[in-house]
């Protein structure tokens, strides 16, 4: 979490000096979805490491159902993501 701050901190400071206030503008719109999209993953992968656990203890029943769970929930989030950045991009921005 610090090295993310500092490069995101680090990245303002760059982007002002080169850029301006547009620069600035973007990076604003941009760090927020960059946060919310590394939480997520973040969530998933904490909690797929479940598997790995269970794995070590010999629940085999257990271990399959975290993964199975952990890729559901990843996909559940990653293609309306997907689809929203890939064809709502203007709109968000405009927004």
């Amino acid at each position: 979490m610090i090295s993310t701050a500092v490069f995101i901190f680090v990245d303002y400071w760059f982007v002002s000096m080169a850029m301006g206030t547009d620069g600035l503008t973007s990076l604003g719109l941009g760090v927020p979805i960059f946060s919310l999209t590394f939480g997520l993953g973040l969530m998933l992968g904490v909690g797929g490491a479940r598997y790995a656990f269970f794995r070590a203890q010999g629940e085999q029943d257990q271990a399959n159902q975290t993964f199975t769970t952990t890729l559901k929930m990843g996909c559940m989030i990653a293609i309306p993501l997907v689809l929203f950045g890939g064809f709502l991009r203007h709109k968000l921005v405009c927004f």
